[in-house]
């Protein structure tokens, strides 16, 4: 399902509609997608569903608003322990993730930034995971960065957060201490590592 999330709010386009969470809008027009953008901009938490017969030409409606950010990131295992690695920025545990470069595929330019954000050299890429979209105002103007996720695998344990992007910490959690940082994330990385525990179970 083609999913954008605003902060804590978030707009859906299902497949079919009663796939649908929150407020369902059939057939919104310009007006009404543009309104209930700024709407999802604020700092509510609600969850609208856009739904037409011609799903793909309102998505397309919708993207028109903003400027569009391609960026990668990934989910790193260590093989000997089974754990997973996140950033913690600006209060919040993340994933490492950025733009991706011009030139770049986003496989590469999930490496990289895995490479800079952690300090992890030895990576190898494990596959495609998911895409999310998030939305944002970016020196005045709309933006909706895609990320694609992929998932890594490593032998290295020591990290080195890079401090000039605001990183803090970067460590290792195992299954049963995932929820600790699950409980102080974002809802697009909270989706992104169920969607990864789904393909790739941890021990």
């Amino acid at each position: 399902m083609y999913k954008v999330f605003f902060n804590r709010s978030q707009i859906m386009f299902p497949d079919d509609i009663s796939q649908g969470e929150g407020a369902i809008i059939t057939d919104p027009d310009e007006g009404t997608v543009k309104a209930i953008i700024s709407d999802c901009l604020g700092k509510g938490s609600v969850k609208i569903a856009f739904f037409s017969s011609r799903q793909d030409e309102l998505i397309n409606l919708f993207n028109k608003n903003f400027d569009i950010i391609p960026a990668s990131g990934g989910i790193v295992r260590n093989v000997s322990t089974g754990k997973i690695l996140l950033i913690h920025r600006g209060d919040m545990w993340d994933l490492p993730k950025g733009w991706t470069e011009k030139g770049e595929s986003p496989e590469e330019g999930a490496l990289r930034e895995v490479r800079e954000e952690t300090g992890i050299r030895h990576l190898e890429n494990e596959g495609f995971v998911n895409t999310t979209r998030h939305a944002y105002m970016l020196k005045g103007r709309l933006a909706l960065k895609s990320t694609s996720w992929f998932a890594m695998r490593t032998d290295e344990t020591h990290t080195t957060p890079q401090t000039e992007e605001g990183i803090d910490r970067a460590e290792w959690f195992s299954q049963d201490e995932l929820h600790l940082p699950m409980e102080n994330t974002y809802d697009n990385i909270r989706e992104t590592i169920n969607a990864y525990m789904e393909k790739y179970p941890l021990r």
